[in-house]
């Protein structure tokens, strides 16, 4: 007969409910370090999201800038440069005044003219209105029937248009006699894709000697002679998102009068 075999007990340690067992867990030291390194973590990511968004919204400013700056380069060019036109007396005074007869506020043969004024506007980041010059600049010439307006439509054969650029705050803008349309500005978006005109001013290279040569560049207000105004310096003032204003600069040569040499 053989001997019984001895039993063998496997040892798996304390079972629960026993009274030596305890669950092993994190202490609160250690809950507290992972939650303060996750705390680093998030805010770290949080910081770099927010710069990353800023830095982008910041070039697209700057991209909207420099895309703007040609469009009110290129519109403006379009519709000044018109001033004066005429196919029969096209670079000389002489009979100016049958084709461009006094027109209040225009005087016989006067085909360009300007106001000076200054206005307060909304600015972003600013808590306060703050003033820009809102100078307005108005020009005439003869439709041949091609010539383009500023709103897009051909000219009308052997009529006097007349234009006038100006801004509000908002948007430059452009009167054409038959109503008016909004050539640069753009509300209605987020902040940060806004395009603001602020506001415009224009002095105008005058040529008193007859010379043609501009002695000096004066705002509507101190032009002394309407007539010889040869070329117009507009600075445009443009914000895009909440970038700082800036001011677009172009001159702008009154083609179709005597031609000059701009100091």
């Amino acid at each position: 007969m053989n001997a019984a075999r001895p039993r063998r007990h496997r040892y798996t340690g304390l079972q629960p409910g026993h009274r030596g067992y305890a669950f092993r867990g994190y202490a609160f030291v250690e809950l507290l370090v992972a939650v303060t390194i996750s705390m680093f973590l998030l805010l770290g990511l949080t910081s770099y999201f927010t710069q990353s968004r800023q830095t982008q919204n910041l070039q697209q400013a700057f991209a909207s800038l420099q895309e703007h700056e040609r469009v009110i380069s290129v519109l403006l060019n379009r519709s000044v440069r018109h001033a004066g036109y005429s196919e029969i007396f096209r670079r000389s005074r002489e009979g100016r005044d049958m084709l461009f007869p006094s027109d209040a506020p225009f005087a016989a043969s006067q085909i360009v003219l300007g106001v000076q004024q200054d206005t307060a506007v909304d600015v972003i980041g600013e808590a306060l209105p703050v003033t820009f010059p809102d100078d307005t600049l108005s020009i005439r010439y003869l439709g041949d029937g091609a010539t383009m307006r500023c709103n897009g439509t051909v000219s009308t054969l052997n009529t006097v248009h007349t234009e006038l650029i100006s801004t509000n705050g908002e948007h430059l803008m452009c009167n054409f006699g038959g109503g008016s349309v909004d050539l640069v500005g753009l509300l209605g978006v987020p902040e940060f894709q806004q395009v603001r005109i602020l506001g415009m001013q224009v002095n105008y290279g005058e040529d008193g000697n007859n010379d043609n040569i501009v002695e000096s560049y004066n705002r509507a207000g101190s032009v002394t002679d309407w007539d010889s105004v040869k070329v117009a310096e507009i600075d445009v003032f443009i914000q895009t998102g909440a970038q700082p204003p800036q001011a677009v600069n172009i001159v702008i040569p009154f083609e179709n009068v005597v031609g000059v040499n701009v100091l």
